[in-house]
Parts: structure tokens; C-alpha cells; sequence
């Protein structure tokens, strides 16, 4: 206990809070899409705070392609 100072510690200890504090956080979105297997398992919230589930219904595809949709996947 003679070679820690307390007010050295207290001192360090207070500018490390602040600096982590004032770096934040590593904030990353994280897209999810459903898939056939997946859907049971994800429940998706939106701005006004509602839950919702996706639920995937057999559908045969369109002779014509231009009426296909494509989304694309975000990185």
C-alpha cells in the first residue's frame, strides 16, 4: 500500500470512465433477411415500436420476368 496512491488511482481511474464514456459505443446494423427456415425465429420491431413476423406463402412465379422484383442485399 505504500507505492498506491489513492489520489493517482482515483484520478486514472476517472479520465478512463470519461474517455470510454465519450468514445461510445461501435454501433453496426445488422440486416437480417428471413429465409423459409428462419422465419419462425425472427421478430422484427419498427419506429412506432410494433412487432411483426413474416410469414412466407407458396407462390408460383410469373411467366412474364419483368414483373419479377429484385432487392438487392445491403452491405
Amino acid at each position: 500500500m505504500k507505492r498506491i496512491y489513492i489520489n493517482v488511482f482515483i484520478y486514472s481511474l476517472a479520465i478512463g470512465v470519461l474517455l470510454l464514456y465519450l468514445m461510445g459505443d461501435d454501433v453496426k446494423k445488422v440486416y437480417i433477411y428471413p429465409t423459409p427456415d428462419t422465419y419462425t425465429d425472427i421478430i422484427i420491431k419498427d419506429k412506432l415500436e410494433q412487432c411483426y413476423q413474416y410469414k412466407p406463402i407458396a407462390t408460383s412465379c410469373p411467366h412474364n420476368t419483368n414483373d419479377v422484383l429484385k432487392i438487392p442485399i445491403y452491405n
